[in-house]
């Protein structure tokens, strides 16, 4: 391999690497617990978790956390996209940006810890003017 071909290829993993996917990659670690601990965790219809438990998750999509719990009330926990300060980088190599669309490494995933009492099937919670009632039945 001659000098150009080496400078070649040396060019393009500087303009064709995205600046968030170097620095934290296209999935992202989420901590879930439970209070109880032992629910049911079913993440976007797919994928079943007992908590506590942590779940690798592509950044390239939201998700939605469904928690269960026999003699328990379900939550729900949704998973939002949010741009990372990471691709500030992807200004200084141009084709950074489209690297980092393309693989999801542009965005963090929030909540990335995630903790849920859950709250037994008998309670009603009433809330009226900012207090919380927890009326057992």
């Amino acid at each position: 391999m001659n000098f150009l071909n080496l400078l070649l290829i040396y060019f393009l993993l500087i303009f064709l690497s995205g600046c968030a996917t170097i620095m934290h990659g296209s999935t992202q670690d989420i901590a879930i617990i439970t209070d109880p601990p032992g629910a049911d965790l079913l993440v976007d219809g797919l994928t079943h978790y007992q908590s506590p438990a942590t779940i690798i998750m592509s950044r390239k999509d939201a998700h939605l956390v469904e928690i269960s719990k026999e003699g328990y009330k379900e939550e729900t926990v949704r998973i939002k996209q949010t741009m990372s300060a990471a691709v500030i980088g992807d200004f200084l190599l141009p084709g950074g940006y489209i690297v980092d669309a393309a693989t999801g490494a542009q965005v963090q995933l929030v909540p990335d810890n995630i903790s849920v009492t859950l709250r037994p099937s008998n309670q009603t919670i009433i809330k009226l003017d900012g207090m919380t009632i927890i009326r057992s039945r």
